[in-house]
């Protein structure tokens, strides 16, 4: 007989102690793992998760994932102290629910009702597939990433650019800006710092509302801040903004995503800079933007490894913005990229005060040679976005 095997949400109730307490003495089941954290259950194998109507971590998002990696969830109430802790867990999608209070023995015949003890892979905190809405469509080369190494590359300004080409295409695009560094989207545009991110990713797992519902709208495309502070990345998970992503690329024809200019790991913390990692693996095109300098080339040259590295096969482009006119420094840049890399497609984008002047206003670059470039490299090299 296959023995389950458990999954127990940490909780100040003393259901988790009893429980756990019974199943060491009389058997029935085995306590796989303790989770403080939806953290903890990621690489873990286990049949059933056991969770509180309170646990800080519950969210339908969770139950959905757990479900969809073929386990099943179960959630416990206090009816004496939350007299809708019941209906809040068959809410968020839990396949069954038993007091807090209970017997352990009547903890085993709830999961005995619900547990599927087969063969499953451990829970992963990779880019789980979502179910698409009904209606809607995952384009080919939906998502598109825009990056570039450190020193002010102009990777958002070539974010925002695109975006704007693609509405104007009539495409409906959102401009998602994920860089956990330096996000300045919101700046840029004039947009206040909330609804961000954070925001967004809040309604997507906890089904408050449509996500469409907390995006800005600029210029007919939708843009979705960074978060509001620096340190705030340490409180989002790498997998939630690819959920993230991947929902919206259901619901818009393109989802444009400004990175952060980091991708390496710092030691230990395998996490920063793992969102920019993330959807570097996600993306369906990725948008290197470089400078046409001698350190310019040599840090887009390393930052062109890294997203080689990262990609499924996702075609690579690179763009060198603030272009010299001069055709023989043009050549030395392309001479110098083709000994060590070869992109998918190679562009220049000009400087151009129109760009500075945008800034100060809070706008779109609506004409000069920045736009004229950035439209004539989109026109040409990836026309299935606008067609």
């Amino acid at each position: 007989m296959i023995e389950i095997e458990l999954a127990l949400a940490l909780s100040a109730r003393n259901w988790s102690d009893d429980l756990h307490r019974f199943l060491a003495d009389h058997g029935g089941a085995r306590v796989r793992v303790t989770a403080m954290g939806p953290e903890d259950l990621f690489g873990e194998s286990f049949d059933v998760l056991l969770i509180d109507d309170i646990c800080s971590f519950l969210t339908p998002r969770l139950v959905e994932l757990i479900t969809a990696s073929g386990r099943e969830v179960i959630g416990v109430y206090e009816p004496a102290e939350f007299a809708d802790g019941k209906d809040r867990l068959l809410e968020c999608g839990v396949a069954d629910v038993v007091e807090a209070g209970a017997h352990p023995d009547e903890f085993l015949r709830v999961i005995g009702r619900v547990a599927k003890p087969v063969a499953t892979t451990a829970l992963t905190d990779s880019t789980p597939e979502i179910p698409i809405r009904e209606g809607s469509e995952h384009h080919r080369q939906s998502i598109l990433a825009i990056g570039g190494p450190a020193g002010g590359t102009g990777t958002t300004e070539v974010a925002i650019g695109i975006a704007a080409r693609l509405a104007d295409a009539g495409r409906r695009v959102v401009l998602v800006d994920a860089d956990e560094t330096n996000p300045s989207v919101a700046q840029r545009l004039g947009l206040p710092i909330h609804p961000n991110l954070r925001t967004a990713i809040d309604v997507f797992e906890h089904r408050t509302g449509p996500v469409t519902g907390v995006i800005h709208v600029v210029k007919r495309f939708g843009v979705i801040p960074g978060l509001p502070n620096v340190s705030d990345w340490s409180e989002v998970r790498p997998s939630q903004v690819a959920d993230l992503i991947t929902e919206l690329s259901g619901l818009f024809d393109q989802v444009v995503v400004n990175l952060g200019s980091h991708l390496e790991t710092l030691g230990s913390h395998n996490e920063r800079f793992g969102i920019s990692r993330c959807l570097i693996e996600l993306a369906d095109r990725v948008v290197v933007v470089g400078l046409p300098s001698p350190v310019g080339v040599a840090r887009t040259l390393g930052w062109l490894a890294d997203t080689d590295r990262l990609t499924s096969g996702a075609p690579v482009d690179l763009l060198i913005n603030r272009a010299p006119r001069d055709q023989f420094r043009r050549n030395e840049v392309v001479e110098e990229i083709a000994r060590t890399y070869q992109p998918a497609s190679f562009g220049f984008i000009p400087s151009d005060q129109a760009v500075e002047r945008a800034a100060w206003d809070g706008t779109v670059v609506a004409g000069g040679r920045f736009k004229k470039a950035l439209d004539r490299w989109i026109d040409r090299f990836v026309p299935e976005m606008i067609s």
